[in-house]
């Protein structure tokens, strides 16, 4: 399984968004007003002395309305994926998973809505 299906699975199961309505894997459509894009922008990198163990990136972008809702829905996004210790989405072994930064707003987009980026880190077995 991917990071980005484990991740995704984990926010469906956690009420963040519905898979395919409001919870994407590599591509939001335009359409969507109110919604979760998780995506993996850097391939992981593979230990050289223990070839299981993978460290990398993925972004998370939240799109809403408003300011306040796209940041509100990137912190549950947050919420949704802090973890103490090891564990296990999706048949995925998870070292680490940590936020990089709060939620990043970027300036409103052509169709009116907000987008803010989280970016996370990730140590996990393959």
């Amino acid at each position: 399984m991917s990071i980005t299906v484990a991740i995704t699975d984990r926010l469906a199961s956690e009420n963040v968004g519905i898979p395919g309505v409001s919870l994407f894997r590599e591509q939001m459509p335009v359409s969507c007003v109110s919604g979760v894009l998780v995506m993996v922008r850097v391939a992981a990198t593979i230990n050289p002395y223990v070839r299981e163990l993978r460290k990398g990136q993925f972004q998370v972008i939240a799109r809403a309305k408003s300011e306040d809702d796209a940041r509100a829905l990137g912190n549950s996004v947050i919420d949704a994926l802090v973890f103490d210790g090891e564990f296990e989405l999706g048949g995925i072994t998870f070292k680490r998973l940590y936020p990089e930064n709060e939620p990043l707003v970027y300036p409103e987009v052509d169709s009116g809505n907000v987008e803010c980026s989280v970016n996370f880190n990730v140590i996990y077995l393959a």
